[in-house]
Order: C-alpha cells, then sequence, then structure tokens
C-alpha cells in the first residue's frame, strides 16, 4: 500500500538525467536527491521508501550512491567529509573564520571519521555541550556560537539526505550554566529500568560511574589489574587532566564489578565487553523512555558524584581530588550545593560554634 504524502510536499517526480534517473522531493521543507537509478520505477520505489522513513524519524534508504567511490557529494559519509563539503560550498568566502574554527572543534571532539548520524545525534550533541560546560568552562553565549556552527553541519547533513531532520540543540541561557545532576529517585528509576530490560552490563556500568565520578572513557579504559587493595580501589591513569587517580570504591561499586568479573571473566576489564555504539542507542532508548533524561547524558553520573560528595558535607579540595579536576573553578561550580558552610559561616558571625 503506497504511503501518505504530507500536503505540502511535492508529488513524485523522478528525472531522468544521461542514462539515469534520479529522485528529487520535498518533504517537510527540505529537500532530498538520490542519483543512479536506472529505471523510473527504481527512483519511485526509492522515494516510497525515503518518505515513510523520514515521517518516521528512520535513516534514508539505501541507494545507488553507496555502491559509487566515496567521491564528491554521494561519497560523504563521516562528519570530516561533511565539514570539507560545508566549508568548500557554503563557507569557502566568508570574511570570518569563526563558524569554521567551531565546527571543526566540534569535529575533532566528536572523531572526524565518526559517522554523520551518529556524530549529530541528540546524545551526542549534549555529550558535547556537558564537556564544553565541564572541561572547558565556557560560558553560555561561547557554547551558544560552537552550537550554531553544528547546527549549519546539521542542516546541510539534511539537505544531503544523510540525516532525516535536524536535531533539537540545547541552547544554553546566556551567561548561565547549569549543572544536572541526578536525584536518588531518577537514578533508581534508570537502574530499574535497565534491569528490566536485561542491560545488566550497562546498569552496572551506571553504578560505578555514579559511585566514582569516573568518566566514560576512563571506566572503558579501566583493567581488572587496576583494581586493588582487595578491590576496594580503583585506578584510572588516563584522564582528562593527565595525571592518574585513585578512589576508594563504595560497597555497591565493588558488587558491580564482581557481577562484571564473573559475567565476563575473559574481558581485559570490567567495562571493556560494552559497545560504545550500542551504549549510545541505550541511552537514546532511556531518554525516550524517560522523559525527565531529556536534559542529561550519561557524563551526567559524573556530575552526580561530585554534587552527592559535596551535599553530604565534603570539603571541596577533597572533592576536587576525588574528582581529578585539573583546575578548583571546576570544583567550584558545584558549591552552592553546600548550603551547610553558610550556615556554619552564619553562627560564626554570630559568635557561635562553626563547629556547632
Amino acid at each position: 500500500m503506497p504511503f501518505a504524502i504530507l500536503k505540502e510536499d511535492r508529488p513524485m517526480s523522478p528525472r531522468l538525467k544521461g542514462n539515469n534517473w534520479f529522485a528529487d522531493f520535498t518533504a517537510g521543507g527540505t529537500r532530498y536527491r538520490e542519483f543512479g537509478f536506472r529505471t523510473k520505477a527504481e527512483a519511485e520505489a526509492w522515494e516510497l521508501e525515503a518518505r515513510a522513513a523520514i515521517k518516521r524519524g528512520k535513516a534514508l534508504p539505501t541507494g545507488p550512491s553507496a555502491a559509487r567511490p566515496a567521491t564528491g557529494v554521494a561519497g560523504i559519509s563521516t562528519i570530516r567529509g561533511l565539514f570539507d563539503h560545508v566549508v568548500k560550498i557554503r563557507w569557502s568566502n566568508m570574511k570570518s573564520g569563526a563558524s569554521t574554527l567551531s565546527a571543526r572543534l566540534f569535529v575533532d571532539w566528536v572523531g572526524p571519521e565518526t559517522d554523520i548520524a551518529e556524530a549529530l545525534s541528540a546524545t551526542s550533541i549534549h555529550e558535547y555541550v556537558e564537556h564544553l560546560q565541564d572541561e572547558r568552562q565556557l560560558s553560555g553565549s561561547t557554547i551558544n556560537r560552537r552550537l550554531a556552527a553544528v547546527s549549519r553541519l546539521a542542516k546541510a547533513a539534511v539537505s544531503l539526505g544523510r540525516i532525516a531532520k535536524t536535531p533539537e540543540l540545547p541552547w544554553q541561557k546566556e551567561g548561565e550554566s547549569r549543572i544536572r545532576w541526578f536525584t536518588p529517585e531518577e537514578e533508581e528509576q534508570i537502574l530499574l529500568t535497565l534491569r528490566l530490560w536485561g542491560c545488566h552490563a550497562e546498569r552496572d556500568l551506571f553504578i560505578f560511574l555514579a559511585d566514582t565520578g569516573a568518566r566514560k572513557g576512563e571506566a572503558f579504559k579501566l583493567g581488572w589489574s587496576d583494581i586493588s587493595n582487595g578491590g576496594r580501589t580503583a585506578t584510572f591513569w588516563e584522564t582528562k587532566a593527565g595525571n592518574h587517580r585513585s578512589v576508594p570504591l563504595t560497597a555497591r561499586a565493588r558488587e558491580a564489578l564482581a557481577r562484571r568479573k564473573a559475567e565476563a571473566p575473559a574481558a581485559s576489564g570490567p567495562f571493556a565487553d560494552i559497545n560504545r555504539h550500542g551504549l549510545r542507542s541505550l541511552w537514546s532508548r532511556l531518554r525516550t523512555h524517560l522523559p525527565f533524561l531529556n536534559d542529561a547524558v550519561i557524563h551526567t553520573f559524573r556530575h552526580t558524584c561530585a554534587s552527592r560528595l559535596v551535599q553530604n558535607g565534603v570539603d571541596l579540595m577533597r572533592v576536587r581530588m576525588w574528582m581529578g579536576h585539573k583546575t578548583v573553578q571546576t570544583t567550584l561550580r558545584y558549591s552552592h550545593l553546600a548550603p551547610k558552610h553558610l550556615d556554619d559561616a552564619l553562627r560564626a558571625l554570630e559568635g557561635g560554634s562553626a563547629d556547632g
């Protein structure tokens, strides 16, 4: 049965160019084109499938361009290829190189050879913003300038048919940067959902991240030889700050590691057998299932650890050591979560004991 066509969309009109047919249609205000069909019927069939995929938010069906050599527009599949195309076609005559630089920084962060759809996924972009906030300490206005360049890349990807629609971008309030962390109730819902779905390795990973403050990449690189002191301490050797750090493990984290050892004894580390691409897909699924995750990413578990340390009275210098923050300014972002410190200061001003 033919798929429904939106009223504002143009009717199917495959056209002959040289010895081949090509599909050329507009859906939702975006133009889609695919070349190299041998017959008109093949072009029409591809267009029907493409329209259905767009309506469902899925990737476009494979067309003849996938079989051609990776040259020109048809061969663009990585985020670096998309960046090069946009620079050449749209930014080559711009007086300012700000957009080019911002886009290049995103490409370098996400990985130049990353598939376009994965690089421009909502999860990837949210993680990028978390990186800009947590590691780079950028202001909301600067982050928005970076996102503007990402938006241009996404629009180009849509026009080339590499993604169905532009992702929703987490624009920041100018001059304001909010730390997102999980409440105990939110974390409980996440872990319960993963248990019901049978995602035991991922559940243990999230427990470990929340209780150690480790970055996702640090957890993936953790080897069994990095667990010492009778399984009570984890050492992260490759960190963002460039210095290794060791943290004691909670009982819950130790139990998570024990489960990983029992279920994947041949793996080089507790979480080495988790597929990173599959983890991104799982998080996207969780965001759909649990609406409160719309502004959260996996990195939020790291924020959660730091927030809980501060909320439970751990002084900021020890929080900095635990988290491995390169500068104290990063740690100070959590200081507002310790209102008891202000109460102590108030008592001191009023002549009472700061310890009482």
